[in-house]
């Protein structure tokens, strides 16, 4: 799902909503024709943007986020909220080209084990 904003200051932006399942990462090609000039939230775990653990995958996303100069920002606060009482951050935002200071957070306004998260 994905939706263009067109910003007064600078040129179109585009937004997309995807999952990535835990165990699979996309191909690099893939990658690319998702990032170009994308902002795209994902679920991903990686210390560097405040998940609690990491995997071989979500190293190559990092790795992948230097080279291509994408930015990688995490919640603060956990977006999961499991039953046994663990909680982590799995949603993120990664963005390229966005010439605007960007935050991402976690809202604690529904009754689910996954929160929503707003991006400004």
């Amino acid at each position: 799902m994905g939706i263009s904003l067109r910003m007064s200051d600078q040129g179109p932006v585009a937004v997309i909503a995807g999952y990535k399942f835990p165990w699979k990462l996309p191909p690099p090609s893939d990658l690319d024709a998702i990032f170009a000039n994308v902002s795209s939230a994902v679920m991903c775990k990686h210390p560097s943007w405040n998940s609690q653990v990491d995997n071989s995958n979500d190293h190559i996303l990092k790795a992948y986020a230097i080279e291509q100069g994408l930015c990688i920002p995490g919640p603060q606060q956990p977006t999961y909220l499991a039953t046994t009482g663990t909680m982590d951050v799995l949603d993120i935002a990664i963005l390229k080209d966005i010439g605007l200071t960007m935050t991402i957070e976690a809202l604690h306004e529904l009754s689910s084990d996954y929160l929503p998260v707003i991006l400004e």
